[in-house]
């Protein structure tokens, strides 16, 4: 029985303010994993499929006309939106739904991805998978998704324990190169930035392995 390798979950939100109960509008993960065995640098395994959902409007304009007093709508992170590229507020419509049935959602892409990584290293069988959350930082994106879980009494799909923090290890390996932009990438749009995150991540392990201040 082979052990699986770590699987690590890239999350990117985007939202209507930056204080910490902001109003998630779009939440954007992948997961990605090394494959080969020994750990090798470049032997990385990335997804196919990503998520990607967003609240809908009325979700929006209920939360910004006060009915769901809990959460923050700033109205210049209103105004820098429409500043934005047509592309990155055309992704807010995507895969709309209301902000419970959003969260929902991405809770239900984290334990099917877990569990098929899960199966692939342990003959079809369910296992323990060491699962780590990347942001940038995790006390903006995950925070606000916290505040989100616990406002609808949804359990979060992490520990504590289990997240990450891109900027930091940035910080740790400032030689790494940073990769450029994948064929029509959106700034702004929550999937392609996590998946952006998740390149960066890669590149930055496997400069601290080539280091050997790394083993996995």
């Amino acid at each position: 029985m082979n052990e699986a390798p770590i699987l690590r979950i890239s999350l990117d939100i985007e939202t209507l303010s930056t204080k910490p109960n902001a109003l998630p509008i779009s939440i954007g993960a992948t997961a990605f994993w090394r494959e080969a065995s020994p750990i090798t640098v470049g032997d990385w395994e990335v997804t196919k499929t990503p998520f990607l959902a967003s609240i809908t409007g009325a979700d929006s304009l209920a939360a910004f006309g006060g009915t769901r007093a809990s959460y923050d709508i700033d109205p210049l992170t209103v105004a820098w939106w429409q500043e934005q590229s047509i592309e990155a507020r055309a992704a807010l419509g995507i895969n709309p739904m209301p902000l419970d049935s959003m969260l929902h959602a991405f809770c239900g892409w984290v334990l099917a991805t877990v569990e098929r990584h899960g199966r692939i290293y342990h003959n079809g069988e369910t296992a323990e998978v060491d699962v780590e959350f990347w942001a940038k930082p995790p006390t903006f994106d995950c925070v606000i998704l916290e505040h989100a879980f616990h406002d609808y009494r949804i359990e979060c799909p992490w520990h504590y324990r289990a997240t990450r923090c891109l900027n930091t290890l940035q910080a740790l390996a400032p030689l790494a190169a940073d990769p450029p932009d994948f064929p029509n990438f959106v700034l702004h749009r929550a999937d392609h930035d996590a998946e952006q995150q998740a390149h960066s991540i890669m590149a930055c392990l496997d400069s601290l392995l080539e280091d050997g201040a790394v083993e996995r």
